[in-house]
């Protein structure tokens, strides 16, 4: 399984903003020898976008490991 190549487009552009927006707020909070909670929010939407395409693929993969194991009529052996 593999992500729609617009998604991917997406997400790509998605987490270089992030980033973008990490080393900015960094560099702000360094200049200012300051530490403050906005240095997180980038680092969350990374982990956010992160957690959201494992959980989709751990919910397809659930269904085509039960379709597979519905049409070979066959155990799925856990390793």
């Amino acid at each position: 399984m593999k992500l729609h190549v617009f998604v991917l487009f997406f997400l790509i552009v998605w987490c270089s903003f992030a980033l973008f927006f990490f080393i900015g707020i960094t560099a702000r909070d360094i200049g200012n020898k300051e530490m403050s909670v906005e240095c997180f929010m980038p680092l969350l939407m990374l982990l956010f976008v992160y957690a959201l395409a494992m959980v989709g693929f751990k919910m397809e993969s659930k269904k085509s490991k039960e379709y597979l194991r519905r049409s070979f009529d066959a155990e799925i052996i856990k390793e």
